[in-house]
């Protein structure tokens, strides 16, 4: 892949992620969580939070913007906004 085509697909990558990011927001305009459709929830903060322990079972997770830590057993993922984390249900 020549100069021009990364950048090509870099440029690509960022307007699918601001799409992803401008469709989640207007699906949850405030912070907090909401379920638009059954077992479909969106959880949004827009300031950092304390460490909150909790269990969640997802089958699919996106990261859509911003920067989480997670813990997957004694597995540390520090995934940044552009990963998927998918786990088994």
């Amino acid at each position: 892949m020549n100069d021009q085509q990364a950048k090509r697909e870099a440029d690509r990558a960022q307007a699918h992620r601001d799409e992803l990011t401008q469709r989640i927001a207007q699906a949850i305009r405030h912070d907090g969580t909401i379920e638009p459709l059954k077992g479909l929830h969106f959880n949004r903060a827009s300031l950092p939070s304390e460490c909150v322990h909790s269990v969640s079972i997802p089958a699919f997770c996106v990261i859509a913007q911003g920067s989480k830590e997670v813990l997957l057993g004694s597995d540390r993922a520090c995934p940044n906004f552009h990963c998927l984390l998918s786990t088994p249900r």
